[in-house]
């Protein structure tokens, strides 16, 4: 039988997925703000970085960071915004004992290209400190700065919801949240409801955090990812907050939560997980041949439904309104154009203008032109 591989010395695969995750949206992230006027500085905080590399030879969070901004540097004629990254991880190695995982990261780290305008900070602060020295840095955001954190916690004991609302309150910060979704589906019913189940004080502290008087839907591990998400949303007033579900093994699933107040964001992670998983845009899985319906394609989905009962609930509903619409529920605007086109094919509405000019498109990208969806009578 095959040794049981060590995690937290290995990055398996489900943790590569997300790592690859983390790279495609911040290769764009730093695209798009290094083309947006008025932006001058970028932070970058990677606040649980494990052990920068591992015993595999595989890269974690915090030099596949560096090597997306060596990446940008060069690949944009050796030039890139001012980038503040702080990376900080507590503790000893598990890979080698008599070192510290932050002097590990660093090590590794002296080996990627540092741009000029580029600074590294490296940290071994416990979550407590960490945190409050983040808050206090992005509280202080400035319009001309903009901040993305990732947060990879082994656990969820060490995450503070109210930090999260706190972070996200300046809308200058996207975040990106990772969470052991199946350890905690497992104790949550117990938790909430047994007050003599002393392993679940910190879980339920967490989850009432969240739900506040409500109750998550433990239906599966997939309705309890949905359910988180839906409380994030009305809890963090973040207008958008996604999920990229990762299969770590069979029945076994985690998730990452994005939170970002700016379409565009949302856009590009979007993007990002839909490069990951071409057939549903939601996560990574396990090869298995019977796939869950978790990972169904978008012609599988209710996603036309949904939209139809949106314009005909609403209607008349703008572009920009559809467009929002489509990311709020996971998919790109190619993916809302289908579904219009069918519906025009299928004779089930009509695009009117809105601005006097001819209608020939969607117009779901197009922030110059309005045009209004209704059904058809």
């Amino acid at each position: 039988m095959e040794k049981k591989k060590n995690s937290k010395k290995v990055l398996l695969k489900h943790s590569e997925a997300k790592v690859e995750l983390l790279e495609k949206y911040l290769s764009v992230y730093l695209n798009i703000l290094h083309r947006a006027k008025g932006i001058n500085t970028i932070y970058l905080y990677d606040l649980f970085a494990g052990e920068g590399i591992y015993e595999n030879g595989k890269k974690g969070s915090p030099l596949v960071i560096l090597e997306v901004i060596k990446n940008h540097y060069f690949a944009n004629g050796k030039d890139c915004p001012q980038i503040h990254v702080l990376i900080n991880e507590p503790g000893e190695s598990e890979i080698e004992p008599d070192s510290l995982k932050i002097e590990r990261i660093k090590r590794e780290a002296g080996n990627i290209f540092d741009p000029p305008k580029v600074t590294r900070e490296f940290f071994d602060l416990g979550y407590n400190e960490v945190i409050k020295n983040v808050l206090e840095d992005v509280e202080s955001l400035t319009y001309k700065e903009r901040a993305l954190l990732f947060i990879d916690p082994w656990g969820y004991s060490q995450v503070k919801f109210e930090d999260i609302i706190s972070i996200m309150e300046s809308g200058r910060v996207e975040l990106i949240l990772f969470l052991p979704i199946y350890f905690m589906y497992r104790f949550a019913n117990k938790s909430l409801s047994d007050e003599d189940f002393p392993s679940g004080v910190k879980l339920e502290a967490f989850l009432r955090s969240i739900f506040e008087d409500e109750e998550p839907d433990l239906a599966d591990q997939e309705s309890f990812i949905d359910s988180i998400r839906e409380a994030f949303r009305k809890q963090s007033d973040s207008k958008y907050v996604d999920t990229f579900v990762i299969e770590r093994s069979k029945g076994q699933l985690f998730s990452l939560f994005f939170f970002t107040n700016h379409s565009r964001g949302a856009e590009k992670m979007l993007g990002a997980k839909w490069t990951l998983d071409e057939s549903r845009g939601m996560g990574f899985r396990i090869d298995d041949a019977n796939q869950s319906a978790l990972f169904k394609g978008i012609e599988g989905s209710n996603y036309p439904r949904l939209m139809f009962d949106y314009i005909k609930k609403n209607e008349p509903v703008t572009n920009s309104d559809i467009y929002d619409f489509g990311l709020r529920k996971g998919f790109l605007p190619k993916h809302s154009n289908k579904v219009l086109k069918k519906f025009k094919k299928d004779n089930r509405i009509v695009v009117e203008s809105l601005d006097g000019e001819p209608v020939r498109g969607n117009y779901l990208t197009n922030t110059n032109r309005r045009v209004a969806f209704k059904t058809k009578n």
